[in-house]
């Protein structure tokens, strides 16, 4: 899984001088106006632009170098890695995000249709219901998807229905600061 590799990739480039900062932004450009033309800077931009820039380079030589390292160990990532004429860390991770990204999203909506399928049995209990909601906002989570509190209010109470003491327990549960 894609995400799940770029999570250790992160916390690996995390290690060596904060480069996994490269990882989220391109190389920064000199500001432009709408049509372009570049926008004068006085000297105190200039220099915070151009340390910006070295800082930014530096990091980047780090990320690219182990992103190209990493791109060896798959065949199609290295076919991507070697064809596409990547300068920078940035464009080559966007690239492998489009190309091995898909069974995330597939993944995602997998996990959300089972969190708004999940109803309470009549044999189970509310703690053992809640703990089955948890797994499955975990899994959400995991996949990128973050659940608002309305929402996860709005099923606790569309899923015990049929018990009333469940109910109100979901509604003191999400209504109650801190817990």
């Amino acid at each position: 899984n894609f995400l799940g590799w770029l999570v250790f990739f992160r916390a690996h480039l995390r290690k060596q001088n904060r480069a996994h900062e490269v990882l989220d932004k391109p190389v920064p450009k000199p500001p432009a106006d709408a049509n372009g033309n570049p926008i004068p800077m006085n000297q105190a931009q200039r220099t915070a632009f151009q340390n910006e820039l070295k800082d930014y380079m530096e990091k980047d030589d780090i990320a690219f170098s182990d992103l190209m390292k990493a791109c060896i160990r798959s065949p199609k990532a290295k076919v991507i890695a070697e064809t596409g004429g990547f300068e920078n860390a940035y464009p080559l991770l966007e690239r492998l995000r489009s190309r091995f990204c898909k069974n995330d999203e597939i993944s995602k909506a997998a996990h959300l249709a089972n969190y708004h399928s999940l109803r309470m049995n009549k044999t189970e209990n509310g703690s053992e219901f809640l703990d089955k909601l948890a797994i499955a906002e975990v899994a959400l989570k995991s996949a990128g998807e973050e659940l608002s509190d309305t929402a996860k209010l709005s099923k606790l109470i569309a899923s015990t229905q049929g018990n009333k003491a469940y109910a109100d327990l979901a509604r003191s549960i999400y209504s109650t600061p801190g817990m």
